[in-house]
């Protein structure tokens, strides 16, 4: 009988010790740390602190007169101005307002990098009268001093797009060049 009740209160006493550890005072439910915040210089989307992608960012393979090979980067956002870079300068006449060129362009969509248009594929040249309304959106601030033979890429904003063709996304273009009249 002695052990029977030496082993009711050990029960007794253990029981109690487990309901006072559990007691509602100091039980806490598991919350998972904070995550980090990004270190400075971090691309973190469309969202505050997003980087801007300069044209320096987008890369484009290929010769003049060949079909080139553009790379549109992840890691950073659609600029929101018009940008230009001559990738090839070209040593012919420059392109002025009233100016009539002959084309061969690519078009790609910055959100998808779906090539859209690419007149490398086509027998002929494409026409554009420099500095008139119309045409291709951007044409008209993105060729003014383009050299023939030379390669410029072009990339317009989505408001600058918009105007011209309804798009709803920032264009990029490579253009060469062919002829330029005066």
């Amino acid at each position: 009988m002695a052990v029977r009740g030496a082993v009711a209160a050990v029960t007794a006493m253990t029981a109690v010790a487990l309901l006072g550890a559990c007691s509602p005072g100091q039980w806490q439910p598991f919350v998972p740390p904070e995550p980090a915040p990004p270190s400075a210089g971090t691309w973190v989307g469309n969202g505050p602190g997003a980087i801007e992608c300069t044209v320096d960012d987008i890369t484009v393979a290929g010769d003049v007169g060949s079909e080139p090979a553009v790379t549109i980067p992840d890691d950073c956002i659609a600029p929101n101005t018009v940008l230009t870079k001559d990738l090839v300068p070209g040593a012919g006449p420059a392109a002025g307002t009233g100016s009539t060129m002959g084309v061969n362009y690519v078009l790609l969509t910055w959100s998808d990098k779906v090539r859209m248009e690419d007149s490398f594929r086509t027998p002929q040249l494409v026409q554009v009268e420099v500095g008139r309304f119309g045409g291709m959106p951007g044409f008209r601030e993105g060729l003014p001093g383009m050299r023939q033979g030379g390669r410029r890429l072009l990339v317009l904003p989505q408001d600058v797009a918009a105007k011209a063709g309804g798009t709803v996304d920032t264009l990029v273009y490579v253009v060469d060049a062919a002829r330029v009249g005066v």
